[in-house]
């Protein structure tokens, strides 16, 4: 067996490391008091943890140094959907209650455009035109009076 000279500075070194993961601050006596000091060093204290929901999670919380184990099981659940019809246009938000839309009816009737030309008088239906141009012969000798209507979802009569 070989023998290795520990000296006083290496010795104290050794004891400084023992005493400060150990907690304690008096003097060590060789040898039996390196080693109830070493066996008095905890690495921690451990515990499993289960969780069921989204959060912050601190060991600290159970009085625990660190998990061993962590057991996640959460649970997205399905999301609440409303149905919902819309007949205008515009901007709608999700019910109270709700996490959105599942089914949706969109039955907004198709805007007016385009133009119409009138050149008679008579009962026309312009609703689906943007705007009517109205060239009716007038009674002043062969002149016309030229008119622009302004339409969409209306009609009217031009006499």
């Amino acid at each position: 067996m070989a023998f290795y000279k520990v000296t006083d500075l290496e010795m104290k070194g050794v004891a400084d490391t023992i005493r400060s993961m150990a907690g304690q601050s008096k003097p060590l006596v060789w040898p039996s008091g390196f080693k109830s000091a070493i066996q008095s060093i905890s690495g921690g204290v451990l515990g499993s943890k289960t969780i069921t929901s989204n959060g912050v999670y601190n060991a600290s919380y159970d009085q625990l140094d660190g998990f061993s184990q962590v057991t996640v099981s959460v649970s997205g659940g399905d999301p609440v959907l409303s149905s919902a019809t819309f007949t205008e246009n515009g901007s709608y938000s999700v019910p109270t209650g709700y996490d959105g839309f599942g089914d949706v009816v969109v039955s907004v009737p198709g805007g007016a455009s385009g133009s119409i030309s009138i050149s008679q008088n008579g009962t026309y239906d312009v609703s689906s035109f943007a705007e009517a141009v109205v060239s009716v012969q007038g009674g002043g000798g062969g002149d016309y009076d030229n008119f622009l209507i302004a339409c969409g979802a209306m009609s009217g009569s031009i006499l």
